[in-house]
């Protein structure tokens, strides 16, 4: 078992929260046919927020940085896979693991209706940055479906 999938199957510790060995690919996949993409955290530097919109959204103008703290999103897509599943470890609490109401299902489900297929992969999303913590946790999971994007798409 590798150190990327023995985090994914073991519970967090308190000192599994941190990176302590940084890879620099964002994207790669693993030996197992897995992809596993890392889903960074940002800084505020600045942030505005606009007047709600008639659809209840805010604009946002912001100026931010990308930091190396990252949560991890495993992606199987392999013949033994049907439809689509999320699962959440390390540090889950108040992170919804329904796939409508969570960030990275709700992406995925819309990116494979965008591209007019049915989805097909398990999705495991390894928690370290704190949800709601203001560091681009939820925003940045959903947004590193990177392999969804290419032409080996896990979402076929």
């Amino acid at each position: 078992m590798d150190t990327a999938e023995s985090a994914v199957n073991e519970p967090a510790g308190e000192n599994d929260l941190l990176e302590t060995d940084p890879q620099s690919a964002r994207v790669m996949r693993t030996d197992d046919g897995r992809w596993s993409v890392h889903a960074r955290a940002k800084l505020n530097l600045g942030l505005r927020v606009f007047p709600a919109r008639p659809d209840g959204f805010h604009d946002l103008e912001t100026w931010m940085v990308p930091i190396s703290w990252h949560d991890t999103l495993w992606v199987d897509t392999s013949e033994a896979v049907s439809g689509l599943s999320l699962e959440v470890t390390g540090r889950s609490a108040g992170v919804p693991t329904e796939i409508d109401r969570n960030l990275v299902g709700r992406a995925a489900t819309k990116l494979a209706a965008a591209a007019g297929i049915q989805p097909r992969a398990k999705i495991t999303l390894h928690k370290v940055l704190p949800a709601g913590g203001g560091i681009g946790g939820g925003s940045s999971d959903a947004g590193g479906r990177g392999p969804g994007r290419g032409p080996q798409s896990p979402l076929r």
